[in-house]
C-alpha cells in the first residue's frame, strides 16, 4: 500500500471577527486526472466555522461540495478516511480538480487541520 502524501500540511487559517472565506490557493489544489482511485485522510484539530472539501470539472470551476465539516459537527470527525472515488462516484461523482475552502460567517473563525491523500 502507498503511504499517503501532503495535499494540505497542517495549516492554521484565520478569519478576522467581520468573518470571511479562505481558499485553498491553485498551486495546492489535487489533479486526479484518470485516477481509478483515490483515498482523503482529513485531520481536524480545531474548527470554529465550516471546512469543505470541493470538488470540479476544470479550474474555473463550477465547485461541488464533496464532504464539510463544521463547528457542531467537526469533533465527530477529527480523523477520518474518505474512500472518494468508489464512495462519491454513485452519489456526487468527483470531478478531476480537488481543493478546500475554510467559511466563517460571523465571528473569528479559525481551522487547523491537515490532509493527506493516496
Amino acid at each position: 500500500m502507498d503511504a499517503f502524501k501532503p495535499f494540505q500540511p497542517l495549516t492554521t487559517v484565520r478569519v478576522g471577527t467581520a468573518g470571511g472565506e479562505i481558499v485553498q490557493s491553485r498551486e495546492g489544489w489535487l489533479d486526479l486526472g484518470d485516477a481509478k482511485s483515490a483515498s482523503m485522510h482529513v485531520q481536524v484539530f480545531s474548527l470554529t466555522g465550516m471546512l469543505f472539501l470541493e470538488t470540479a470539472p476544470s479550474e474555473e470551476g463550477p465547485f461541488q461540495v464533496v464532504e464539510s465539516w463544521d463547528t457542531a459537527t467537526w469533533t465527530d470527525c477529527k480523523d477520518i478516511t474518505l474512500n472518494l472515488l468508489t464512495y462519491y462516484s454513485a452519489q456526487n461523482p468527483l470531478d478531476r480538480f480537488l481543493r478546500w475552502r475554510f467559511v466563517e460567517s460571523g465571528a473569528a473563525g479559525v481551522a487547523s487541520f491537515q490532509m493527506r491523500y493516496q
